[in-house]
C-alpha cells in the first residue's frame, strides 16, 4: 500500500501535528519533534516495490527533526526489516546499536526497525531530500546477524558499490510513476542485488574504497575520543569498524600518523588541559591517569615530560603562576 504525507498544503503552524499523528500511524511508527513551531512543508512518500518499499522525504525549505523509535513504538508495529537511508542532500544522523553515524550529501547507512532508534534530519539552508528503502531480514542472503554489525557504518555513494547503489536507488524514485508494479519490484530487486554485493565487500574486511575512507577516518575518531579512558588497541578499534587491523593502520598511514601514537597523544592533550583547569577540582596525577588510559601515575608523569618537557606538577604550577588556566572544555591551552 503506497502511503503519502503532504504537509505543503496546511498552514505552517499546523504542519508539525500533522506530520507526527501521520507517522505515528504508520507501520514502522516514528515519532517526529522539532525545535519549530512552524516548520517548512514536505512531502513523504513511500511505495511498495515487489521484495521491498522505497521511501522519500522533501523538505522545501530549511529543517531540524529529531525521529525516536522506542520499545513502546516497536511494540505497536515492527516490520521485522532493515531500512537504507541514502542522504542525498543535507545531513541524517542516527544513534543505534550504540554507534553514532551522521551522513553528509551521497552517503548511506542501514538500520535495523526491531532496535530503538534516534535520528536526526538537517538542511540548514536549502530544501533537502533523504531516499530509504526497507526489506525484510533474509532479503539480502546474508545472515542478519552479520548485517546488523555494519548498522550506521557509512558508506559513500559517489564511488564503487556505493555509487551503483545510490544511483539506482535515486532512478527509481525519481521515475517511479512511470513504472508498471513489476518494473518497481525488478527495479528493487536490483538494488537489493547491489546492496548484498556492496556488504558483502565491508563484511570480508576488504580495502574501502578511497571515498570512503574520509567518512570511515571521521567515525573511527570520533569512536576513539568517545573512549580514550578505555583500553583501546588496535585489534579492538578495527573489529569496531569492522575493517582488519591493516587497514587501519593504513587508513592512518595515509595521514602520516600510527595509530597507538596518535591515541597517546591524545591522552596527553585531555591531561594537560585538566591541569590547565581553572574550574572544578585538582586531581591528583593517579586520578589523572586512572581517567585517560595511562597505566599509572608515574606512566603519565614520563610521557608527559617527554612531551612537553616539565612534569605534571611543574605544569600545573606554570599554569597557575602566569594566570593561563582554562576552563575543561577549550581545546587548546594558550601559553
Amino acid at each position: 500500500m503506497d502511503v503519502v504525507i503532504r504537509t505543503d498544503l496546511l498552514p505552517a503552524d499546523q504542519r508539525l501535528s500533522y506530520l507526527r499523528q501521520r507517522c505515528l500511524s504508520l507501520p514502522e511508527p516514528v515519532e517526529i519533534t522539532s525545535t519549530e513551531v512552524a516548520v517548512p512543508g514536505s512531502l513523504t512518500r513511500f511505495r511498495e516495490a515487489g521484495p521491498a518499499s522505497i521511501g522519500s522525504l522533501h523538505t522545501h525549505g530549511p529543517a531540524d527533526w529529531t525521529i525516536r523509535r522506542g520499545p513502546a513504538l516497536i511494540r505497536r508495529g515492527d516490520p521485522e526489516s532493515f531500512r537504507l537511508l541514502l542522504n542525498v542532500d543535507g545531513v541524517t544522523g542516527m544513534d543505534q546499536h550504540g554507534r553514532q553515524t551522521q551522513l553528509g550529501p551521497v552517503q548511506m547507512a542501514l538500520y535495523d526497525t526491531s532496535t530503538p532508534l534516534t535520528g536526526w534530519r538537517r538542511t540548514p539552508s536549502a530544501p533537502g531530500t533523504l531516499l530509504m528503502m526497507m526489506f525484510p531480514y533474509a532479503s539480502l542472503g546474508h545472515p542478519p546477524r552479520r548485517v546488523r554489525a555494519l548498522i550506521g557504518t557509512p558508506v559513500d555513494g559517489r564511488r564503487g558499490y556505493g555509487a551503483l547503489v545510490a544511483q539506482t536507488l535515486v532512478r527509481l524514485e525519481r521515475d517511479a510513476d512511470q513504472f508498471s508494479a513489476e518494473q518497481l519490484a525488478a527495479g528493487s530487486r536490483a538494488v537489493l542485488e547491489l546492496l548484498r554485493a556492496l556488504l558483502g565487500s565491508l563484511q570480508d574486511g576488504g580495502e574501502p574504497p578511497r571515498g570512503d575512507r574520509a567518512a570511515l577516518m571521521t567515525q573511527i575518531e570520533a569512536y576513539v575520543n568517545r573512549r580514550l579512558g578505555d583500553r583501546l588497541t588496535p585489534a579492538g578499534i578495527a573489529a569496531a569498524h569492522h575493517i582488519s587491523v591493516r587497514t587501519l593502520h593504513r587508513l592512518f598511514a595515509e595521514r602520516g600518523r600510527a595509530v597507538g601514537q596518535w591515541i597517546h597523544e591524545l591522552r596527553l592533550d585531555r591531561c594537560r588541559r585538566e591541569l590547565a583547569a581553572a574550574d572544578g577540582p585538582p586531581r591528583t596525577i593517579q586520578m589523572l591517569a586512572q581517567r585517560w588510559g595511562f597505566a599509572d601515575g608515574p606512566h603519565l608523569s614520563r610521557s608527559f615530560r617527554a612531551a612537553y618537557g616539565l612534569s605534571p606538577h611543574e605544569y600545573r604550577e606554570l599554569m597557575r603562576q602566569t594566570g593561563t588556566s582554562v576552563h575543561v572544555g577549550d581545546t587548546e591551552v594558550h601559553h
